[in-house]
């Protein structure tokens, strides 16, 4: 190695007057400076293991066609912004290709490019290229310039994954990316402004792989083009700053996607939001596959977030959507995160996942939102939390009990939202439940907003009958059009038109005032979807419904009876787990229906005398009651409905 040294030394001593120092081959430790200018390289030049090769700012090295440098120990080049070190041609006319590259090869620590001009490489692969267990150079405000390849490429095709501190580079007119790895992790170091104009593609470009470490994603203000699928590990976090945009790349788009196991933060803002779309100039419905977060650490969210044009259908026995929060995605709160044209849904919900999700946008997607599998996001407590949820293609909640087998899914309680319309039939049509049949879980949505978030739309009515009986006409409700499945209605009593049902009609809560009455046709249906109150007074004046067709009451019933003094009362059956201590001071008697005659003075037999407070009231029973010792006055109260399996109203009765 001394004797090569020697050589070299002669060379730059016998070279000195012509202006130029001429270097190739194996270079031990050693100081390259300004007045030495032009240096050649007219051979492939290689920094030796445990060996520095320094360079003084100033200096420009010229390589000869097809030449390269080959770094195995470390290189010094710390340039200045008033005097940076120049890598180019030594040709007349320079072009890109001209030379190969600065190869980072099994070096050492320690290696600077710092305020350095590169130009016309590229020659093989890259203008810089890191690679094959290189320690970690830094390269910082470099101007790479007109590379036949790549800008920077940072262990390429499948090799180790390196890492490079790369910042704030300018990067122009090379025929590739300005930067390209095939590491997403490389990506958390690359730091500062980026400035790239003239390239094959103006951006970072990611390769799909794994992310073992926590770090964060910077806004250097150029985007990063996603080539795979890239995968934050369980335990580790990725933080996203505000302003990144990502470019989905659209070949075998399914397959193009960023998984989060771990946690992830990505927090934009109003004016800066994080961008993850497709990368083509004219994007199209399901471009890319997904952002897919499953069993996400706590901590995770997403503000400010745009998810556009993903949601390519995904192969089978995978799930389809842009936004994806999957097995007990609980930790992830959604805030200010739009998702739009995507083509399947545009938020995907599933099993055992119930994040928060406020301010929200879901449009022009195939489906709006996807719950399967017990997913049910937690909507907003107020309309300042609002979301919008519209435009969907016709389907802008879809509830899933089929389609997955697994858990049940769970009634839904998406209220505050603005759905593209204030009319309740219209936002009924665009939500598919078990209304639909496509599940036993329903999807309520009142209160719901206008478009200005500000109107909490009226969900509540009255029948008049100021027209006729017929529920289904607008003029005999008091708001003026037919209640949907999402209003309160209040049925009162002393009125001339009861309603009368001859369709399929719907309300949520069904209050019906004393004396109040429902007809329901042979081939009509009337669905509560909430609660039943059939109220009556001290006169005894019950509400009726008249049931020739099908009546369901899905969550509670209480229908009120007064008890009078001094007669019996027939208790409908089937009366509920309780005993016969409710009707303490009453004469209470059961039915036997084995025994039931009718003796020769025509009494009826089959009654029998409850003498202890503890027996059970039997469902299915008949009983009676002598209320001799009741107040005038006195009411039973409370029939409550059963399991929605068999569809019983209970009684449990208590006497006040």
């Amino acid at each position: 190695m001394k004797r090569l040294f020697i050589i070299s030394s002669l060379a730059f001593l016998t070279m000195w007057a012509f202006g130029q120092t001429n270097h190739s081959g194996i270079i031990d430790t050693e100081t390259w400076f300004e007045a030495g200018n032009p240096h050649i390289i007219d051979g492939d030049i290689t920094i030796a293991m445990d060996s520095t090769l320094t360079i003084e700012a100033g200096c420009i090295i010229k390589f000869n066609s097809g030449r390269k440098m080959i770094v195995s120990g470390v290189i010094v080049a710390n340039g200045t912004s008033a005097d940076s070190i120049t890598f180019t041609s030594n040709t007349a006319t320079p072009a890109a290709g001209d030379w190969r590259l600065i190869k980072f090869k099994a070096g050492q620590s320690g290696s600077i490019l710092n305020y350095c001009k590169i130009e016309y490489g590229g020659g093989d692969f890259a203008a810089i290229e890191i690679m094959d267990l290189s320690d970690n150079p830094t390269i910082s405000h470099c101007y790479i310039n007109e590379s036949n390849s790549d800008g920077i490429d940072i262990g390429k095709s499948g090799e180790s994954d390196q890492l490079a501190y790369i910042s704030d580079c300018k990067i122009t007119n090379c025929a590739g990316y300005p930067i390209y790895t095939e590491s997403p992790e490389a990506c958390l170091y690359i730091t500062g402004t980026m400035n790239f104009s003239g390239n094959g593609y103006d951006a970072i470009y990611m390769g799909g792989g794994r992310i073992a470490e926590s770090g964060t994603w910077h806004n250097t203000g150029v985007p990063y083009v996603v080539g795979g699928i890239v995968q934050v590990n369980n335990s580790y976090t990725i933080t996203i700053e505000a302003g990144t945009e990502f470019r989905f790349d659209t070949i075998n788009n399914n397959l193009i996607r960023m998984d989060v196991f771990g946690s992830i933060v990505a927090e934009g803002t109003a004016s800066e939001h994080i961008v993850f779309t497709s990368i083509d100039a004219t994007p199209a419905k399901g471009d890319w596959g997904c952002l897919f977060l499953q069993e996400v650490d706590p901590g995770s969210k997403l503000v400010y977030c745009d998810v556009l044009y993903a949601g390519a259908r995904p192969p089978a026995l995978t799930y389809p959507g842009a936004l994806i929060l999957y097995n007990d995605a609980s930790n992830v709160s959604l805030s200010n995160v739009t998702v739009k044209h995507s083509d399947t849904a545009g938020l995907y919900i599933h099993n055992e996942s119930f994040p928060k999700m406020t301010n929200c946008i879901l449009t022009d997607n195939k489906i709006g939102l996807l719950l399967s599998r017990n997913g049910v996001p937690e909507f907003g407590s107020s309309q300042l939390e609002w979301n919008d949820i519209y435009n969907n293609d016709g389907i802008n909640v879809y509830l899933d009990n089929n389609w997955i087998p697994g858990p049940p899914q769970t009634d839904v309680d998406a209220k505050y939202v603005y759905w593209g319309t204030t009319d309740c039939e219209e936002i009924g049509n665009s939500i598919f439940d078990a209304a639909d049949g496509n599940t036993t879980a329903y999807a309520y949505y009142s209160p719901w907003l206008d478009a200005s978030h500000n109107v909490v739309l009226t969900t509540s009515d009255t029948w008049t009958g100021a027209t006729d009986s017929d529920w289904g006409t607008g003029s005999n409700w008091n708001g003026g059009s037919v209640p949907c499945y999402m209003f309160d209605v209040e049925i009162p009593g002393s009125i001339t038109n009861y309603p009368n049902i001859t369709g399929s009609d719907s309300c949520r809560n069904l209050t019906m005032k004393p004396g109040a009455e429902i007809s329901i046709e042979s081939t009509a249906e009337l669905n509560v979807f909430g609660n039943l109150v059939m109220q009556s007074n001290s006169s005894n004046n019950i509400p009726s419904i008249v049931n020739y067709g099908s009546f369901t009451v899905r969550s509670s019933s209480e229908i009120q009876d007064y008890i009078t003094a001094g007669r019996w009362h027939y208790l409908s059956s089937p009366l509920s787990n309780d005993t016969a201590g409710v009707f303490m001071d009453m004469y209470l008697y059961s039915f036997d229906e084995s025994i039931y005659d009718t003796n020769a003075i025509g009494e009826v037999t089959g009654w029998i005398n409850i003498i202890d407070d503890a027996t059970s009231l039997i469902p299915g029973a008949g009983y009676k009651v002598w209320s001799f010792s009741l107040n005038p006055g006195s009411k039973i109260v409370n029939f409550t409905e059963g399991s929605p399996n068999d569809g019983q109203i209970y009684l449990p009765v208590s006497a006040t």
